[in-house]
């Protein structure tokens, strides 16, 4: 291979913090050959020099990387996760346990809301803000399919994207739960009031109604 190009959706700069490693970053190695070029900052350029077919251009550590598993040990929803998977299903049993996708679909609301105090704002900020998959489509739209597989598919996807929004729900419902207990136990605000700690440690309470749905219908989307 002499030379490869690859078109990136967002400008260079916005993503460089997640393939040049840093503090936080350590084990994230880019090939030194490639180097951003073109007018706009979206390219990826090889070398012309040769490289040997199987290299690989970028190693990213799991750890490193946002997956189900840190739904383990996040900062404010560790013991939220916990409690719903506990839970198991929904109460009125409805809903089953929480699989991979689900909990990397409420982890990517959970970092969206706390927008520039996410480690992640440059990825989120990468990703597009809407899809045009049948979940976006009016009712009109989505009669065009009715009766076929794709139908019946974005029937599937509509029921999913339910059960996402009422586990996102739960989710928020189970860490309220759990601050009120540490308020209780007189453990947590210090300076913040009470509104301000619960608003800051659950920041997924922020939306609520059509604009959690909304929130909902997107992280669903994104993740496949």
């Amino acid at each position: 291979i002499k030379a490869v190009v690859s078109r990136l959706s967002r400008p260079w700069n916005s993503l460089r913090p997640f393939l040049i490693p840093d503090q936080r970053h350590q084990g994230i190695r880019l090939d030194p050959r490639l180097e951003p070029g073109g007018p706009d900052g979206r390219s990826l350029v090889a070398s012309s020099e040769p490289i040997a077919p199987g290299t690989a251009f970028l190693v990213v550590p799991r750890d490193v990387l946002l997956h189900a598993d840190h739904s383990l040990v996040d900062e404010d929803y560790a013991g939220a996760f916990a409690a719903l998977s506990g839970e198991g299903g929904s109460p009125d049993g409805d809903d089953g346990p929480l699989d991979d996708r689900d909990r990397l679909c409420l982890l990517l609301m959970i970092e969206r809301s706390r927008g520039r105090r996410s480690e992640w704002a440059p990825y989120l900020a990468s990703l597009p803000a809407a899809y045009d998959d049948p979940l976006w489509w009016d009712a009109g739209a989505r009669l065009l399919l009715r009766g076929s597989r794709a139908g019946a598919a974005a029937d599937a996807a509509e029921r999913a994207l339910g059960r996402l929004s009422r586990l996102r729900a739960r989710l928020v419902e189970a860490r309220a739960r759990e601050l009120e207990r540490e308020e209780a136990a007189g453990e947590g605000s210090g300076r913040e009031t009470a509104s301000e700690h619960r608003r800051v440690r659950n920041p997924l309470s922020a939306l609520s109604g059509s604009e959690a749905l909304g929130d909902a219908r997107w992280a669903r989307s994104t993740v496949w």
